[in-house]
């Protein structure tokens, strides 16, 4: 954990995260200066593995309802090596949305409800089905080096399976931005930002073994 500490929080992946493009963009989209949470997550995706669909508010219901996630790639990441994908129009779908907004992800308050309410929906079996059944479709792109993703926490997203055809490990690196004028999320800020396990960085999948990680 206190490596992957310097490295979330070492001058290279802030010069990515809290750059000065960046936050000008999110500037720009709330309206105020904008506040990147310091704790930024780093994200290995080994050949074969994806990030399941879901919804980021069980995890950032504290604080702002404003909070956005911004997504970035670390070089390039073709359709093939697994980016990440948007379900179109899932900010509309209130049934599912009502639902996980009475839900808080935290180690100490209901972990299981609010995994359940994230991970767990009627997405979570055949997807296909469930895009079919929503008259909806995944979005995704070839992205590239310098490109940026930014969405809500009531936007229903996951990444595809990485099947790079030169069995590279796709990287990518998020984190959360929200007014400067609304309150904190106190397990994101700080020295020794906690997150929603209590764990810190030792609960990030790049503290894991490649064969371990969700």
């Amino acid at each position: 954990p206190e490596f992957w500490k310097s490295v979330s929080e070492g001058p290279a992946v802030r010069r990515v995260s809290h750059s000065t493009v960046v936050q000008e963009t999110m500037r720009t989209l709330f309206g105020e200066l904008a506040r990147p949470q310091d704790y930024v997550w780093v994200r290995p995706r080994p050949v074969g593995w994806s990030t399941g669909l879901h919804y980021d508010h069980p995890f950032f219901a504290r604080g702002s309802r404003r909070v956005h996630t911004v997504w970035i790639p670390l070089g390039n990441i073709p359709v093939s090596n697994g980016p990440l994908v948007l379900v179109e129009q899932s900010h509309q779908f209130s049934d599912i949305i009502d639902s996980i907004h009475d839900n808080d992800q935290d180690s100490n308050d209901c972990p299981a409800m609010a995994q359940q309410a994230a991970f767990e929906g009627d997405w979570s079996g055949d997807t296909v089905a469930f895009l079919l059944q929503r008259r909806t479709r995944f979005l995704t792109a070839d992205f590239q080096t310098g490109d940026v993703l930014v969405f809500g926490m009531d936007t229903l997203h996951g990444s595809l399976d990485n099947r790079s055809p030169n069995h590279l490990t796709r990287l990518s690196v998020d984190v959360r931005y929200q007014p400067f004028s609304h309150s904190v999320d106190d397990r994101y800020f700080g020295p020794n930002p906690t997150g929603a396990s209590g764990q810190g960085y030792g609960d990030m999948n790049s503290c894991k073994p490649l064969t371990e990680i969700a």
